[in-house]
């Protein structure tokens, strides 16, 4: 709760972040699911405000995509906490790998000073 990374989040994105460590049980990073219809009954009230706080959260890399969602086949985008490996989810069929360390080591940057710099996210193209 150091990283600049997360301080300078909107309130949304703190609250949808919550909402997706919430989900994670050990051993299904990768399979986090903050679709519409599941926010809806967690009190987020437009799918602007979760866009937009879903945007932010990958902006400030807090999240990761593991699986581009497509409307027609009726399969959602799944999403990893950054801070924990991406584990295997078989049934999922993820487009990132499992990995065996975390995207991010919050204790190392802190070691080589916050802020980080920050790139762009990556836009994957399907």
């Amino acid at each position: 709760m150091e990283c600049p990374d997360y301080i300078n989040l909107s309130g949304n994105a703190i609250r949808l972040l919550n909402e997706m460590a919430f989900q994670f049980k050990g051993g299904n990073n990768g399979d986090l699911c903050p679709a519409w219809t599941l926010m809806k009954e967690r009190g987020f009230s437009s799918k602007t405000t979760l866009g937009k706080a879903l945007k932010d959260l990958l902006a400030a890399e807090m999240v990761i995509l593991t699986r581009q969602g497509h409307f027609i086949k009726n399969k959602a985008s799944l999403y990893a906490l950054t801070w924990a490996s991406i584990d295997e989810c078989q049934s999922k069929r993820l487009d990132e790998s499992p990995t065996i360390t975390p995207f991010r080591n919050f204790s190392v940057e802190r070691q080589q000073g916050w802020p980080r710099k920050l790139d762009q996210p990556v836009q994957k193209q399907y």
